[in-house]
């Protein structure tokens, strides 16, 4: 068996070191690529939304239009003797023609990204209504979302560092004392409930709006 020379030794052993530690390096250069791989892949929006006015429309005229509950028709007994009692079938409710108390309701919503990237396939896919007691009552139907910034339809992205005044427009209830608490019994004009519109995005988390009391909007006399 040979034996080495000590300065071969010493030569075979200083190569040993030199290649281990060029494969440690190489290794690190690797983690750090991931590291900054994963650290690019990490960025997100970072959505806000907050209610600015709305209102759940007026289906005096034409309640077809509006939302009822499962059974389609008003509950017996229950119509106020105010000016949100809808039109009676026959009845002349002196329209002369044309719909005077007919409004969509509507929600307008300020939706922001402070995030480092672009939000995308931004909807509504919600608009729960509760009384004011804090009771769900109804899923109403969405119509239409509008990027009143821009004036055009909402295309559903937001990008960095931008904010959007959206207009919500969708079916409110057609007749509201089905759904709404009396305001009346606590001192207060009308019927009254409140919203929480949920927003979904395909690279975000869903975003709920909760707004205010909303009231439908008073009729006018014809």
């Amino acid at each position: 068996m040979s034996v080495l020379t000590t300065p071969f030794r010493i030569t075979f052993c200083l190569l040993l070191a030199a290649f281990a530690l060029t494969g440690c390096v190489g290794e690190n250069n690797e983690d750090s690529e991931a590291t900054w791989k994963t650290e690019e892949q990490s960025l997100d929006p970072d959505l806000e939304a907050s209610f600015i006015s709305g209102h759940l429309g007026n289906y005096w005229d034409c309640p077809d239009d509006g939302y009822s509950d499962a059974s389609g028709e008003p509950s017996v007994g229950d119509a106020p003797m105010g000016d949100m009692a809808p039109c009676e079938e026959g009845e002349d409710c002196g329209t002369d023609g044309y719909m005077l108390n007919c409004e969509d309701a509507q929600a307008m919503v300020l939706l922001s990204n402070s995030g480092e990237e672009s939000a995308r396939d931004l909807q509504v896919t919600t608009i729960e209504l509760f009384d004011s007691h804090g009771v769900s009552r109804a899923v109403l139907p969405l119509m239409d979302i509008t990027d009143t910034t821009l004036g055009v339809a909402f295309d559903g992205e937001l990008e960095i560092d931008d904010e959007r005044r959206l207009r919500i427009d969708f079916q409110g209830p057609a007749y509201p004392y089905e759904l709404l608490t009396d305001a009346q019994e606590d001192g207060r004009w009308g019927y009254a409930g409140y919203l929480e519109i949920t927003f979904t995005a395909s690279n975000h988390d869903e975003v709920i709006v909760i707004t205010t009391e909303l009231y439908p909007v008073p009729s006018m006399a014809t």
